[in-house]
C-alpha cells in the first residue's frame, strides 16, 4: 500500500506519543486501507506477520511480568482499554479441564472488515502467550466468526493447529491447562521490577 493513504486518516497524529490510544474511527480507517492489499497479497496473514510484541507498550508489559498466563489474561482483561475503545472487551473464561478460553467482543460485527480484524485480534493473543511464555504455545483451538476460506490451510498453519472452527461467535482462543497454569520464565527487570500480582 502506498504509505501517502495513510497520510491524510484522521488521528494519526498521536501515534508516536505515548499515553495516547489510537482513536477507534481511526483505527477502522487503516483496517479499511489495509485489508484490500492484504487480501491481495495473500490474507490477513500478511498484515499479522507484521506485528510482533512490543508495540503496545504497557500493555505488553503485563506478559512479560506476570507468574502466569492465566495472571498476565485476567489483569490484560481488566486493562484493555488502554489499547482498544472501551466498549472492547476481553473475557477469560476457565474451561472444565482447567484450561481457559480468551474471547475478544467488539462493537464491530457489522463492519465490512470484522473478519480481518476478528483474525487478528485472536492471532494477537496467541503471538502474546507464546512471547511470555518464551515458546510457541499451540492453542487448543481457536473459534472464528466468519466463514471458512474456501482454503483455510494458511490460517491453521498460522495459527499452529487444525482446529480452526468458523462460524462460532465471538473470536476466541482456548489454550490448554499446562500452558495457563505453567511459570513463566523469569524477566530480568532491574532492581525496581517485578512481576505483576494483581
Amino acid at each position: 500500500m502506498d504509505r501517502s493513504r495513510l497520510a491524510g486518516v484522521p488521528g494519526l497524529a498521536v501515534l508516536d506519543e505515548d499515553g495516547i490510544r489510537i482513536p477507534t474511527a481511526t483505527i477502522l480507517r487503516v483496517w479499511e486501507l489495509v485489508s484490500g492489499p492484504a487480501w491481495e497479497t495473500g490474507g490477513s496473514d500478511r498484515v499479522m506477520e507484521l506485528w510482533r510484541p512490543g508495540g503496545l507498550g504497557v500493555w505488553d508489559y503485563l506478559f512479560a511480568v506476570s507468574g502466569t498466563l492465566g495472571d498476565a489474561f485476567q489483569v490484560a482483561s481488566r486493562r484493555l482499554t488502554a489499547i482498544a475503545d472501551p466498549a472492547d472487551r476481553l473475557v477469560v473464561t476457565r474451561e472444565d479441564d482447567g484450561g481457559a478460553t480468551v474471547s475478544w467482543q467488539g462493537p464491530y460485527r457489522d463492519h465490512p472488515d470484522y473478519p480481518v480484524i476478528a483474525e487478528f485480534a485472536t492471532y494477537m493473543m496467541l503471538v502474546m502467550a507464546s512471547s511470555g511464555a518464551g515458546r510457541r504455545i499451540t492453542p487448543v483451538r481457536v473459534h472464528l466468526p466468519h466463514r471458512s476460506p474456501a482454503a483455510p490451510g494458511h490460517l491453521m498453519e498460522l495459527f499452529g493447529t487444525r482446529r480452526v472452527e468458523f462460524e462460532t461467535g465471538e473470536p476466541s482462543i482456548t489454550f490448554a491447562r499446562a500452558d495457563i497454569e505453567a511459570p513463566l520464565p523469569p524477566v530480568v527487570t532491574g532492581s525496581r521490577g517485578r512481576r505483576a500480582t494483581e
